[in-house]
């Protein structure tokens, strides 16, 4: 019996050493399975910011802003395309780099819209926030949130380009309420603070669009608190900056819309003051240059409404400034071309009120040769054919003014056959509605000028059958 004990405990320990041997065996391997694992992601997140440095050191932001290197710049996109789709390839089927993955995603996603490839940078996008809302599950990282977020907000942009107003909103509210719970104090987190001004932004003007009054102002006012407060920690940010700039001009269209007058003209005079700022550091900016032209249209007419001439010619200088420079930048972007029309048509229309028609007949000739440029070369666009009517039309008058009569009976011809095409193509709309009761009073001053008493008549009849209310067109007929 002792004999057989004795075997039983020497074949027990032995078993023993076999299983000590095995568990340091697999220990081992576990150990080797989790470096791999860290070498793996540790690459594969060298590699990425390979990449997202290449991208900064070449300075492919900063090239957009220079017209001669567009080319150049959008081949470095490329070639970062050409990465980020080779480093995919290598970390497909891998659970451990789903993360990882996922940045990738936003960053291809971000690269095609860059590019103009919108539907496969829709595609890119989507799954990036279908891995990003898995990895937070496992790893709810500051930057796998903002990442999210961020993904969340291209998915909205393309949405809403798409015509899909609910699930653009949806998209927005869902990236606002991912950064809305964040501390930017950080001054590492800047950028996500700067993207959550503008996803408030976004989502403001969506709001508005649908009639939204009160809920778009209150989405703009909180843009522009986080704004305020994050230049705090960085006050000579220019992304900051413009996109203060940006909130206080959309809410000041806002108040307008409340009849807030002063309000509005306090926030159109900051958000002014702010990009006047901006370009002074840095003119070449694209994206600066493009706010102010919209800013000095729409402040532009505040001005003018409120009888500030002086204010409102410095303003709409500035505009048409910008646009000439963007236009002479970029001359085969058909929408420069346009923004320089309508900035023009504005300030030609505020010149010819101030009295001095000569002046409002020079810029006016330049917008409307832009346009008639823009219509010859782009038919189908229907909204060059509505421009160049509206362009017509106001040069038909200063032409009236001028006692150039024959051209002035050219020009107002010509321009109500433009709109009445567009409001027929438009089903009406009330705009375009007002701009053919603008160029039909146009029509009947050159026509009273040249002592055609009824047919100026017909014409102001006829006018008055478009008219929607606004007050600048009810006073065109007065003077027709």
């Amino acid at each position: 019996l002792n004999s057989e004990l004795s075997a039983a405990n020497a074949e027990i320990e032995r078993r023993g050493e076999e299983l000590s041997r095995a568990n340091g065996e697999l220990n081992g391997a576990l150990e080797r399975e989790t470096l791999e694992r860290r070498r793996a992601q540790a690459n594969f997140e060298r590699a990425r910011f390979s990449v997202e440095q290449m991208l900064a050191e070449t300075g492919a932001d900063a090239l957009a802003d220079v017209p001669q290197m567009q080319p150049v710049r959008r081949k470095l996109l490329e070639k970062a395309l050409e990465f980020y789709s080779q480093m995919e390839s290598e970390a497909a089927g891998s659970a451990e780099l789903a993360r990882e993955r996922a940045y990738t995603e936003r960053s291809i996603g971000d690269l095609l819209a860059e590019l103009g490839r919108y539907d496969e940078a829709r595609v890119r996008h989507l799954r990036a926030v279908e891995l990003l809302r898995e990895a937070r599950l496992t790893d709810d990282s500051f930057k796998t949130r903002h990442t999210l977020a961020s993904a969340l907000g291209q998915l909205a942009v393309q949405a809403s380009a798409a015509g899909e107003g609910e699930n653009a909103e949806a998209l927005w509210r869902e990236s606002i309420a991912i950064l809305s719970e964040e501390d930017f104090s950080d001054p590492q987190r800047l950028r996500a603070g700067t993207d959550l001004v503008l996803l408030r932004y976004s989502l403001a003007y969506a709001v508005y669009a649908r009639g939204e009054t009160e809920e778009s102002l209150a989405l703009y006012e909180q843009a522009t608190a986080l704004a305020r407060r994050l230049r705090e920690l960085a006050p000579d940010d220019a992304d900051l900056e413009l996109a203060l700039s940006g909130s206080l001009s959309a809410a000041a269209q806002v108040l307008v819309h409340l009849a807030r007058m002063a309000d509005a003209d306090r926030c159109y005079a900051e958000s002014f003051e702010l990009l006047e700022r901006v370009l002074a550091k840095a003119p070449e900016s694209v994206r600066a240059r493009e706010q102010m032209i919209e800013l000095a249209n729409n402040y532009g007419l505040r001005l003018m409404t409120d009888s500030d001439a002086q204010r409102a010619t410095r303003v709409l200088t500035e505009g048409l400034d910008a646009a000439r420079s963007l236009a002479n930048d970029f001359p085969e972007d058909p929408e420069q071309r346009k923004r320089l029309a309508v900035i023009g048509l504005n300030l030609a229309a505020h010149t010819a009120n101030s009295g001095d028609f000569g002046g409002a007949d020079t810029v006016a000739r330049e917008s409307v040769a832009a346009l008639d440029e823009l219509f010859r070369r782009y038919p189908e666009r229907l909204e060059y054919g509505y421009f160049f009517g509206v362009a017509l039309s106001i040069h038909s008058g200063i032409a009236t003014e001028l006692g150039r009569l024959d051209e002035a009976e050219a020009n107002s011809t010509r321009a109500v056959e433009l709109l009445r095409e567009a409001l027929e193509a438009t089903g009406g709309h009330a705009g375009v509605k007002a701009g053919l009761a603008s160029a039909l009073f146009m029509r009947a001053s050159a026509r009273r000028a040249a002592g055609e008493l009824e047919t100026a008549l017909e014409l102001v009849v006829e006018g008055r059958q478009h008219t929607t209310g606004r007050p600048d067109v009810l006073y065109e007929c007065v003077e027709a």
